[in-house]
């Protein structure tokens, strides 16, 4: 299951049907899969799955144990509420000129021919929009290094259980506290500089947090707000930047669909700056950010914990068992999605639109804890895909290589996968 976690579910799912237990190491899991599983965990994942017990090892960690990450119930639908305007379509909508530019200035720091390590930088890529859009500061190299490390080492071990959690805390050396120590620091700069200017009522996820905790002081620990310039980073970078990997993959593995994205691509910019309503008309690039997210899902599944005994499917379920709603199982289904191995970003067109039947295209998992995000990620997504495209001439470093799926800890090509940077299509001073 390590080695290709994705491929070993599908199989398993083919073999055992829509519910079945696996033992992978220390950990036992109940796997709940296709269109019915999806169903469930919309319709009554919130009566029956919890999230709170799978997430507390992580907030606590953080220094934020009643994050509405890790929040069942009305606490968690109040605090959604109030964070999902910072994490929506029309915020990320609103800043399209600053995903335009951090995009060019990464590709600025490179040289024609350069061979770019692309999974690092997608990540740095992807922090740095983040930083811009939702807590008003870019992280540093070092910074970003350092946050993303911490973060992935405390989720892949306190809520994903790599290993137990004695052994995590044991195993804690030099480089993982170094890394923690910063990415406090950085978070907690971030809130002070946000104090002596003043909180309001910004586009700043910090400001939305402390006006919820004043509103609140029920649902937030003490301190709490600390943490509030790192769990941005923590929700959204990694995932954001692995699925902007797969996106270039395939699109430079398939020549034809390349030359449609970038037409489209240079179509959208000859028109003047990147505009929001063109954007979500640009059928052939959403449908390769669509298309990527279907075939590589960077979030496969949801980790839950039974919150009490159930039925699904004939089989019982006890509470506190280990859960993973294995959301993307329908996406390598063919009755719903013909061919399903074939990358095909016509999938999503009308007359055809294979995602819009309910609980079956499931990207963004599925229920009350569905990424709240995701809209914001969609354009952001979009955005950096249509200014590489018609800006940019890459090129596979290693165009006969194939790269399974790797798990770090989101589904990743790795650090071995490499784009060439030819240089400049478009010259972007010349904007």
């Amino acid at each position: 299951m390590a080695s290709d976690p994705l491929g070993f579910l599908l199989e398993q799912h083919r073999r055992l049907g829509p519910i079945f237990r696996v033992r992978a190491g220390h950990l036992k899991l109940v796997v709940m899969a296709g269109e019915r599983a999806n169903a469930f965990a919309n319709e009554e994942g919130a009566d029956f799955l919890s999230n709170r017990e799978t997430w507390a090892p992580t907030l606590r960690e953080f220094g934020a144990p009643n994050n509405f990450v890790g929040l069942d119930g009305e606490p968690h639908r109040l605090l959604r509420k109030k964070f999902a305007s910072h994490f929506s379509r029309k915020a990320a909508e609103a800043r399209l000129g600053d995903l335009v530019n951090l995009t060019l200035a990464a590709f600025r720091e490179r040289s024609a021919g350069d061979e770019i390590p692309f999974v690092g930088f997608s990540q740095a890529l992807a922090s740095r929009q983040v930083g811009t859009l939702l807590v008003g500061r870019t992280p540093s190299q070092s910074e970003h290094d350092a946050i993303l490390r911490y973060t992935n080492a405390v989720v892949v071990n306190l809520s994903l259980r790599r290993m137990p959690h004695w052994l995590f805390k044991a195993s804690q050396g030099r480089q993982f506290r170094s890394d923690r120590e910063t990415a406090f620091r950085f978070s907690r700069e971030l809130v002070e500089q946000r104090s002596r200017e003043g909180f309001g009522e910004s586009s700043n996820f910090i400001d939305a947090m402390h006006l919820a905790s004043r509103e609140h002081p029920e649902l937030f620990a003490a301190d709490e707000l600390v943490s509030a310039g790192l769990l941005p980073f923590f929700a959204g970078v990694d995932t954001v930047g692995q699925t902007n990997v797969f996106i270039l993959y395939e699109l430079l593995r398939h020549p034809e669909l390349l030359e449609r994205a970038r037409a489209e691509a240079d179509r959208l910019f000859e028109a003047g700056p990147l505009d929001a309503r063109a954007l979500r008309e640009a059928d052939d690039l959403n449908g390769t950010v669509n298309e990527a997210l279907r075939l590589h899902p960077v979030a496969f599944a949801m980790p839950r914990t039974a919150a009490c005994d159930f039925m699904f499917e004939g089989f019982r379920v006890d509470r506190g068992e280990s859960v993973m709603v294995f959301t993307s199982a329908c996406h390598f289904d063919p009755g719903y999605f013909p061919d399903p191995e074939r990358f095909d970003i016509d999938r999503y067109r009308s007359p055809r639109e294979e995602h819009r039947r309910p609980d079956v295209f499931a990207p963004w998992g599925r229920g009350p804890h569905q990424c709240l995000g995701a809209g914001l990620a969609g354009i952001q997504m979009g955005a950096t895909l249509a200014t590489i495209l018609h800006h940019c001439d890459l090129e596979l470093a290693e165009p006969e290589r194939e790269f399974p799926h790797l798990l770090r800890p989101s589904l990743s090509l790795g650090p071995e996968f490499k784009i060439r940077f030819n240089g400049w299509r478009r010259d972007p001073s010349a904007r």
